[in-house]
């Protein structure tokens, strides 16, 4: 037996920033189709404007809606032939890629694998000539020389590459593009994390003008909302929620206290008491009840929850619980982030945050 739910990439995550700065996004949709009696889950992204960037995931969650074990990934409408890819997920702290990757040809066969732990490449048996040339910009031939950026992220999450190329945008064009986007970053020189992220976007927005680059826009918006929606899994609240309906506690903000001092912490620090909370916790508690049970049994569960709490923080008085939700933002724009493999990748190599083996290729090359 199946069942199916839809819902749009506006969902519990968008909805919050929606309400509090116009950011949401309608680019990407995200369906999915539940065997109930394997547990076996089909989520399918797509693009609304670009139908050619789509990505079907077939695995099995945990009891929270993540991605656990296995997970295999296609491309299913791309114009090049589709590589299946098996990778292994750890939700704990962040749903990532953690353990093997396969990579398989459109027969199954296998072709290479990689081995990330919390989601950074540890090793790979990918042939050494089928990895880009590892030059610096005045290390040999030009067309030969890839940025900090770009290898950072074909060495540390080289699955992002492998994706976007099979979307149309070729390794040579994304390394293009991050040969444009260094130099803005540079020029404003970042201090810290905070100003980098800030710079960053600015300048990705600048790109993004540029009509070479509005299929990588279209790729990019796309993973940068899969990627934040599989992070966002891990938000307090909802987590906390879904904890009072399987009664670990009497009220939404009971198990906030008891689970999770550590964001009532990080919600007191951004001007947010234990009785803004509370308030809006209790709010949040009485709305969702109003709206009758859910079947926590339900496979379906931890998805149905997410849609009837998207309702309900539309329904919220913004101005009731205004600190709440600029927090609730700021919070669920860093998880986004954290699931970001450019942002990451760019910060990375621009801080020189990089272990040590990635480390020596963008000193000396190959």
């Amino acid at each position: 037996m199946q069942r199916k739910i839809t819902k749009n990439s506006t969902s519990l995550i968008i909805s919050i920033l929606f309400v509090c700065f116009s950011l949401a996004s309608t680019t990407t949709r995200r369906s999915y189709e539940i065997d109930k009696e394997t547990g076996e889950t089909k989520a399918l992204s797509e693009h609304v404007e670009n139908e050619l960037i789509k990505e079907l995931k077939k695995g099995v969650p945990d009891n929270l809606g993540r991605w656990a074990g296995e997970v295999e990934e296609t491309q299913p409408t791309t114009d090049k032939e589709p590589t299946y890819i098996v990778s292994t997920w750890y939700g704990l702290l962040t749903p990532e890629m953690d353990g093997p990757t396969y990579y398989y040809d459109k027969n199954k066969k296998l072709l290479y694998t990689e081995h990330y732990n919390q989601g950074r490449l540890v090793w790979t048996t990918k042939p050494k000539n089928a990895f880009p040339a590892t030059a610096l910009p005045g290390r040999g031939e030009a067309a030969d020389a890839f940025t900090k950026t770009f290898l950072m992220l074909d060495n540390t999450r080289p699955w992002y590459v492998t994706k976007v190329d099979k979307f149309g945008f070729t390794t040579s064009q994304l390394n293009a593009f991050t040969a444009q986007l260094e130099p803005l970053i540079a020029a404003q020189h970042p201090r810290n994390d905070k100003e980098f992220t800030d710079v960053f976007y600015d300048a990705l927005g600048d790109l993004f003008e540029l009509p070479e680059y509005a299929l990588f826009r279209d790729i990019y918006t796309f993973f940068r909302e899969v990627g934040g929606m599989e992070n966002a899994k891990n938000f307090e609240i909802r987590l906390a929620e879904m904890g009072r309906y399987r009664g670990q506690g009497d009220s939404t903000y009971a198990v906030l206290t008891a689970s999770y001092a550590a964001f009532v912490q990080k919600m007191a620090q951004r001007g947010v008491d234990s009785a803004a909370l509370k308030r809006f916790t209790d709010d949040l508690d009485a709305r969702m009840i109003a709206k009758g049970p859910l079947d926590i049994d339900d496979p379906l569960f931890p998805f149905t929850m997410d849609t009837r709490m998207e309702e309900v923080f539309k329904e919220m008085d913004q101005s009731e619980h205004q600190a709440m939700f600029t927090a609730l933002g700021v919070i669920l724009t860093d998880y986004y982030n954290q699931g970001e493999p450019l942002l990451l990748a760019a910060r990375d190599a621009y801080f020189k945050n990089v272990p040590m083996a990635v480390y020596m290729l963008l000193l000396l090359g190959d």
